[in-house]
C-alpha cells in the first residue's frame, strides 16, 4: 500500500520520477543535442560557413 500511495503522489518509484517516463528524458537531452548541433552547423543562415569550410579544404588539399 505504501508503494501506491508514493505512485499516486508522485515520488521516485522503479524507474519514473513522478508520471514522466524515463525514456522521456532521454529522447528530451538527445533531441537538444542534435538542436544545438544544428544551430552550430547553420548558424550563419546564409548557408556561406559551410561552403567557406569546402573552400578551404579543397584549398589545403590541392596545397599538398
Amino acid at each position: 500500500m505504501a508503494a501506491h500511495q508514493c505512485q499516486q503522489r508522485g515520488h521516485y518509484v522503479g524507474r519514473h520520477f513522478g508520471f514522466i517516463p524515463w525514456p522521456v528524458w532521454s529522447t528530451v537531452f538527445w533531441g537538444f543535442g542534435v538542436l544545438m548541433n544544428g544551430i552550430r552547423a547553420y548558424s550563419g543562415f546564409g548557408g556561406q560557413q559551410p561552403e567557406r569550410e569546402y573552400e578551404r579544404l579543397v584549398r589545403q588539399r590541392e596545397s599538398r
